[in-house]
């Protein structure tokens, strides 16, 4: 059941995968990335964190200095969170991994982008791990989509997810999807991550 506070709702499973959805609220929300962190975590026994403000008021995927009106409260809030879904997790000697689930327009050379702040957020190894699994799971779905990592030239992780890695064992994978993804093959890619994140 999630839990309800000012900025964001959460669910505490204990787990040491984390899906979140930062952009799910209107104006300028990043349609159906709630529903798809929300189902894959639900379903999946997952930690979830979804926004309950716009990005217009405050942006979780930005800095706690970045100008918008409740920016400072609502970030300030999402780390809380974050930390605390951290402490709680079951099998603290395994890697920790925190999935943000955005989405972009179409039209951009690729229908999936992969960022980790070129590694900066991420260890190599559970990058690599994540990508792999995930092309292989969405083929096992029916799909081959163009998928670029660490685009330096669109989305290749935002620069403040770096204040979101608590320590090495914390691992943080920005994942963008087309908007004709998740208008269209949404229940593909909620079984390509399922798939995905229990090889974790």
């Amino acid at each position: 059941m999630f839990v309800e506070k000012d900025f964001v709702k959460f669910l505490d499973n204990n787990s040491n995968i984390l899906v979140d959805a930062p952009h799910s609220q209107p104006p300028e929300r990043e349609f159906y990335t709630d529903e798809i962190a929300e189902k894959v975590a639900t379903e999946n026994g997952f930690n979830c964190i979804v926004s309950k403000i716009s990005r217009t008021e405050a942006d979780l995927n930005r800095s706690i200095n970045y100008n918008l009106p409740y920016q400072q409260e609502a970030r300030t809030e999402y780390i809380e969170v974050i930390k605390k879904l951290y402490e709680n997790r079951k099998h603290k000697d395994k890697p920790y991994l925190h999935l943000t689930v955005h989405g972009m327009r179409d039209g951009y050379g690729a229908d999936i982008e992969i960022g980790t702040v070129f590694d900066r957020v991420c260890s190599p190894q559970v990058r690599k791990q994540f990508v792999k699994a995930f092309r292989e799971s969405l083929i096992s779905e029916g799909l081959n989509p163009i998928i670029k990592v660490n685009n330096r030239y669109r989305f290749y992780g935002h620069p403040s997810l770096s204040e979101l890695k608590i320590d090495d064992n914390y691992n943080i994978i920005q994942i963008e999807f087309s908007k004709n993804l998740r208008q269209t093959y949404r229940g593909e890619i909620i079984n390509a991550l399922t798939k995905t994140l229990k090889l974790i």
